[in-house]
């Protein structure tokens, strides 16, 4: 049992790699190791493979509001990585042991390529959220930072707003972003609307991509002017801020 339980995992991260990275390994190594295991000891987190499926977990400890925007900032990272080689993912973020909210979140809540948080996931973040007094300043995640690093869909669920990845100089937030990510960002995109043309369902999925990407360009109007947008009139998706109160949020136009 545990052989084949073996094999299954390793069978797994092979068509995972082969599949991100046509088929070199050390390009995938290399994608966990600048991502995951760079910042983070071997004991603090498992990887595992099995079909087309990576699970990343990590245990809890006495700072899970910093190890909250610890794992999101790492996911971001890893999935802006992989979409560099062109492999939009989906999945999921689940808390404690909500195995089957994790599954079903990826399988059947994400759809498009995004990183959704399932409910277990927004309710343990939103217990360290700073508006609740009776935290103290050292245990809070700063409102700001959950408005920086995640975005609402249409739908209502949160997901992981990677291109915020632009800001970042590895973990260390920038004022001004790197314009040619954004820019690979919008080739990546283009082409696979080109590529997926003929096939509606891929190609709907790369349309959410537009319209995430050009929500992204609308939030910092400052830095991203009509150049750096997609140009995309099929469908539209009411994007937003999160919001924690009674404020206003940004719409995609």
């Amino acid at each position: 049992m545990f052989r084949r339980l073996y094999n299954a995992l390793k069978s797994g991260r092979y068509r995972l790699e082969k599949s991100c990275t046509n088929g070199n390994n050390k390009e995938f190594d290399d994608i966990i190791n600048c991502v995951i295991e760079s910042s983070t000891k071997k004991n603090e987190y498992f990887l595992k493979a099995f079909t087309d499926n990576i699970v990343i977990g990590f245990p809890e400890n006495n700072n899970n509001h910093m190890r909250f925007q610890e794992i999101i900032s790492k996911l971001a990272r890893f999935q802006f990585k992989m979409i560099e080689k062109d492999f939009f993912i989906r999945g999921a973020i689940s808390y404690d042991d909500a195995y089957i909210d994790d599954y079903e979140g990826e399988s059947i809540e994400a759809i498009n390529p995004r990183i959704i948080l399932t409910k277990s996931a927004v309710n343990a973040i939103d217990r360290y959220i700073d508006r609740h007094p009776n935290l103290t300043s050292s245990d809070k995640i700063p409102s700001s930072w959950i408005k920086r690093n995640l975005l609402e869909d249409s739908d209502g669920k949160w997901f992981i707003n990677y291109l915020n990845a632009a800001f970042l100089d590895f973990f260390d937030y920038n004022r001004e972003p790197n314009l040619e990510i954004i820019l690979k960002h919008k080739e990546l995109v283009e082409n696979n609307l080109e590529k997926h043309k003929e096939n509606n369902r891929v190609w709907l999925k790369y349309v959410w991509v537009a319209h995430y990407h050009n929500f992204f360009c609308n939030l910092h109007p400052e830095y991203f002017s009509e150049k750096h947008k997609i140009t995309i009139t099929y469908n539209s998706y009411d994007f937003k801020k999160i919001s924690l109160s009674n404020e206003i949020t940004l719409k995609e136009e």
